[in-house]
């Protein structure tokens, strides 16, 4: 009769490999609007393929269900911020080698200032707001272009 409850959960499907010649897959995970659309239309006019989400909780979701090629990654964000994404991220054997770039505004007064907290949580790259549409798709190109290697 609760025999549901004796089943264990299944484990999370994979997901499909892409092809070789697919578009690289971009995830961006940022809760600005503005941002959000200009980065959207500057990585897709580059030839990549955009994923987003507007919140940490989401993006993490994203990420474990596409698996993309890159992951730009604002801190500042609702449900779940930046730092606890990139932590998540860093559990995950299967998730740790996928790059990532961070993107905030910087807060006058903490002890710690969001580059120095990524740097930590080791980012591939870290830029601070306001930037252009065209030093994103660059930073994006500059890490696409780099062979994988171990984390520690």
């Amino acid at each position: 009769m609760f025999e549901f409850l004796r089943r264990k959960p299944a484990a999370p499907a994979e997901p499909a490999p892409r092809p070789p010649d697919a578009r690289p897959l971009i995830a961006l995970i940022e809760d600005e609007e503005d941002i959000l659309q200009l980065l959207t239309m500057a990585m897709e006019q580059a030839g990549w393929e955009v994923a987003v989400a507007r919140d940490g909780i989401l993006g993490l979701e994203l990420v474990r269900r596409r698996r993309p090629d890159l992951v730009v990654l604002d801190i500042k964000m609702p449900r779940m911020n930046g730092y606890q994404v990139l932590t998540r991220l860093h559990l995950d054997s299967t998730l740790v080698r996928i790059p990532v770039i961070v993107m905030t505004s910087q807060a006058a007064g903490e002890k710690l200032s969001d580059e120095e907290w990524a740097r930590r949580l080791r980012v591939n790259r870290f830029i601070s707001k306001p930037f252009s549409p065209e030093q994103m798709v660059e930073l994006v190109r500059e890490e696409l272009g780099r062979p994988t290697s171990p984390q520690p």
